[in-house]
């Protein structure tokens, strides 16, 4: 089943728990909480086929964009905690 902004190919990707990485993590996070791919490219003014290919495991982010994912990962995960 996808979810809204998420095709079924990362849907499947992102419930591989071999796949690692902060991007990948991202990725389930997001996919958990409902941002889609459009919002985190606008976030990190890149194009939706980098987040896809992050999200994959694909490719991985440079190391200073991924303290930068890793910050965004806490945020959504602290805002999402306390909803609860």
């Amino acid at each position: 089943m996808t979810r809204r902004g998420f095709s079924q190919k990362i849907t499947d990707s992102l419930a591989d728990e071999s796949k690692a990485g902060v991007a990948v993590e991202l990725g389930r996070v997001c996919l958990k909480h409902g941002y889609t791919v459009a919002e985190v490219s606008d976030v990190f003014a890149v194009s939706r086929p980098t987040v896809y290919n992050w999200f994959s495991g694909k490719t991985k982010p440079s190391r200073r964009m991924g303290e930068k994912i890793q910050k965004l990962i806490d945020r959504l995960n602290a805002k999402h905690t306390e909803n609860e």
